[in-house]
């Protein structure tokens, strides 16, 4: 990850590794820990569910901390 940004709740993880392919990688790993993501222009884009609880934030933390290490160990 290099960067966050955004608009109100969308937001979007920059990645280190620029590119359609680096952001298809790790949306892949991240719905593959169990969150719905999206990809952008070298970016995941988060969309916000229309209500979260502390336990859905804790889970959505995890499988984005699984997905983009698994991209990240990946791409080194």
């Amino acid at each position: 990850m290099s960067s966050t940004g955004g608009a109100g709740c969308f937001r979007a993880i920059r990645l280190r590794t620029p590119g359609k392919i680096a952001a298809a990688a790790a949306v892949d790993r991240i719905h593959a820990a169990g969150a719905v993501v999206s990809p952008g222009p070298g970016c995941v884009q988060l969309a916000p569910a229309l209500v979260y609880e502390p336990d859905d934030l804790e889970e959505l933390e995890h499988a984005l901390r699984t997905g983009l290490d698994g991209t990240a160990e990946r791409s080194s």
